[in-house]
């Protein structure tokens, strides 16, 4: 504050008349010490405005120290600027922490708090130094204080998860961080509640809602990669917890969103490895195929989607339509790929889920692309379900399928050999056996399978 009016006769007013000398002088130190004592004298006059003049005057040069700044803070106060007296008094609290004085910082603070009782932020900086102190504790129960009267209040909660964390304590930490997702989102605020759902995961690798709510979000913003990396996240924990058809409908999803994804590539490959029929011709009947009541039982039904402790946001696309699920089972949606369809349905046959895999595997062979290998997984999901005769229907179909190359018939021929082999009709087996011998004569044990049924008798 600029203070222009000092110029007064010597005889009225001594100090200000010593404090111009000593400007004149240089002596800055000494005439901020005569204006001090003016302003005291004002104070003690009452006339409290010039005295604050004052000490904003010593202020200009920089010469108020804290216990004149907490005097100024208290002039301001009892003139009503609580407001500008707050902020004096946050610099003494610097200048307290300066000096590595935080009980004193403290000390004021709390004076702070009674000048202005509704200001937040003077607690927010009371329960920092606290927690700076080892005191966390008193921390806590300084953002508990705010919350009681503003529960909204997402920075309080924020801080909260954050001390709960520190503290060990994850439960705490995750109730109170979710606490500011759902005020967030509420909000529509997305950016910052993917910020406490991400600090949700950090705390608890293994909590799903915390990566769907994620998925869900940046699939919101548009954060490709984001979604992408929390999407392998959820079908890594879903590996884990042996949610094997979870897990490849993720990876499949994923595929489709970015087809490059080597990581879901590669996961999806060994997720689906069982031994089919490939481009190469590789047969994918296997020696034995179980008797229908030793199919593995499908695995129950999970939670519905959306059955979480998180609480609705806004209106946005739910983590399971975004990557397939029925509402009503939790498993994918047809909406796929022909390509897609056809990885799904190797899975399924894979887990024993013939069901799953025969629906998948006809719309795969829909596709003119796929038909040779789809027929042959669906005869193999026919023979698993104990009906030889829908195999060979499939595997017949396979050879009738346009661009047939002789690499997809020797499997097929040499599949369908076998199940005509099982059904007893051995004649037959013997001549779809030959046909694959007539192709490559090292195939498999076809030289073996010809070689047996040709010793039988009436063969």
């Amino acid at each position: 504050m600029d203070v222009e009016n000092d110029r007064m006769k010597p005889a009225e007013e001594p100090h200000l008349a010593r404090a111009q000398e000593y400007v004149r002088d240089g002596r800055i130190s000494a005439a901020c010490a005569e204006y001090l004592r003016y302003a005291d004298k004002c104070e003690a006059s009452g006339d409290l405005m010039t005295a604050i003049k004052y000490y904003y005057k010593v202020d200009e040069y920089q010469l108020l120290d804290i216990k004149a700044r907490k005097k100024l803070a208290e002039l301001l106060a009892h003139v009503g600027n609580k407001s500008r007296a707050v902020s004096t008094l946050f610099e003494v609290v610097d200048e307290l922490l300066t000096q590595g004085l935080a009980e004193d910082a403290i000390d004021i603070l709390r004076e702070m708090i009674g000048l202005m009782p509704d200001r937040a932020a003077l607690r927010y900086r009371l329960a920092e130094l606290y927690e700076q102190g080892g005191q966390s504790q008193k921390a806590v129960n300084i953002y508990l204080q705010v919350l009681e009267a503003r529960p909204e209040e997402i920075p309080a909660w924020e801080a909260l998860g954050r001390l709960y964390a520190k503290r060990n304590s994850v439960k705490e930490a995750v109730d109170a961080y979710l606490r500011a997702c759902r005020v967030n989102e509420q909000a529509g605020n997305l950016i910052a509640a993917a910020k406490d759902y991400e600090a949700i995961a950090a705390l608890e690798a293994d909590n799903a809602a915390a990566l769907k709510k994620l998925i869900e979000i940046y699939g919101e913003l548009g954060f490709r990669s984001e979604m992408v990396a929390r999407m392998l996240d959820l079908a890594r924990l879903a590996e884990e917890r042996g949610e094997k058809e979870r897990a490849i409908s993720i990876y499949s999803k994923i595929i489709e969103i970015d087809p490059g994804n080597e990581e879901a590539q590669t996961r999806l490959g060994k997720s689906i490895q069982v031994i089919s029929v490939l481009p190469t011709g590789d047969s994918l009947v296997k020696e034995e195929i179980p008797a229908p009541d030793e199919i593995p039982p499908e695995p129950e039904a999970e939670l519905g989607p959306g059955e979480t402790a998180f609480p609705p946001g806004r209106a946005i696309k739910t983590v399971d339509d975004l990557l397939g699920f029925r509402p009503d089972s939790g498993e994918s949606e047809a909406g796929e790929t022909p390509q897609v369809c056809y990885d799904l349905g190797l899975a399924y046959l894979e887990m024993g889920i013939t069901e799953e895999a025969i629906h998948y595997l006809q719309l795969a062979s829909r596709e003119e692309g796929l038909r040779v290998r789809a027929c042959n997984m669906l005869g193999l999901c026919f023979l698993e379900k104990g009906m030889p005769d829908m195999a060979v229907k499939e595997f017949e179909r396979g050879l009738r399928a346009p661009g047939l190359s002789e690499s997809e018939a020797v499997g097929l021929y040499y599949n369908l050999g076998a199940t005509c082999e099982r059904l007893g009709d051995y004649a037959r087996a013997l001549d779809e056996y030959r046909k694959a011998f007539a192709i490559d004569v090292d195939y498999l044990d076809v030289r073996e399978k010809i070689r047996k049924l040709r010793a039988r008798k009436g063969v």
